[in-house]
């Protein structure tokens, strides 16, 4: 008996073991980063990116920097380049609709048209922030965190947080994370994947000073950074790694069985 609870242990981890290694090699691996940089006006439901149109709320795209030298698929892009993005806003009008947590499909959101680089990045998702509203109304503190409510039927993608900055006030950032994929403007197929992640920074100003502002139809000015990692379009198919996985444990857990069932000499 204690000999095949030792065996069952050891098919046990086995099997735990390919499972996981599976799912390690199915994560698709990250092809190229690219940071970008500049300076937007944001209320409670849009972002308006730079350059600003005096009396407009959403003029419908604005542009951006890299701030770096791109790294793989990216390193066509130096310092400096040029690209374009779309405003966002909830509801369709100026833009298309861009609300956190539902598919959407806004094809051009980030636009770079320099000869060595000719992509468009279509936005297919924005996550929704992954905190909670408890602290929102909170009296400010450092470490505070908050994902703020949204007008209703919409979601926040918002995380913000509350730190002490270097003259010793208190400031706050916010961060959101899109997904979507990058698509060649010469040949029209989508060549990769993309996540990223944007966040800006609020000096002085606690993210309950943000909200008062914003909750009550104003907006603020900061400005933003961005990281974006691509990733290759396609992953293993099934029934290459993962079946040949899931035939490996059956293999193990039948040699078990047929042990078992062996008489005891």
């Amino acid at each position: 008996m204690g000999n095949s609870f030792s065996t069952e242990r050891q098919v046990s981890l086995l099997a735990t073991t390919i499972l996981l290694a599976l799912g390690t090699a199915s994560a698709a691996p990250i092809v190229g980063t690219l940071q970008v940089g500049g300076s937007a006006e944001v209320t409670q439901t849009t972002i308006d990116y730079s350059p600003f149109i005096v009396g407009v709320a959403l003029d419908g795209s604005g542009e951006l920097v890299t701030v770096g030298n791109g790294t793989g698929v990216f390193s066509p892009l130096l310092f400096g380049d040029l690209g374009t993005i779309v405003d966002r806003s909830v509801e369709a009008g100026v833009v298309p609709a861009q609300p956190a947590g539902v598919n959407i499909d806004v094809m051009n959101w980030m636009t770079f048209t320099a000869p060595s680089f000719r992509y468009a990045l279509d936005l297919k998702f924005i996550d929704v922030g992954t905190y909670t509203s408890a602290q929102c109304g909170a009296v400010a503190a450092s470490g505070q965190t908050c994902t703020p409510d949204a007008p209703f039927p919409f979601t926040s993608p918002y995380n913000l947080s509350n730190f002490v900055d270097s003259s010793a006030g208190l400031s706050s950032n916010t961060t959101f994370s899109v997904r979507g994929v990058l698509r060649n403007l010469d040949t029209g197929l989508i060549d990769y994947n993309f996540n990223g992640v944007f966040g800006a920074e609020f000096l002085g100003q606690p993210y309950q000073d943000v909200l008062a502002i914003v909750n009550s139809g104003g907006s603020v000015s900061a400005s933003y950074s961005g990281t974006i990692n691509a990733t290759a379009a396609t992953v293993p198919e099934p029934s290459v790694g993962f079946l040949t996985g899931i035939g490996l444990v059956c293999m193990a857990f039948g040699l078990f069985s047929k042990r078992r069932r062996s008489p005891i000499s």
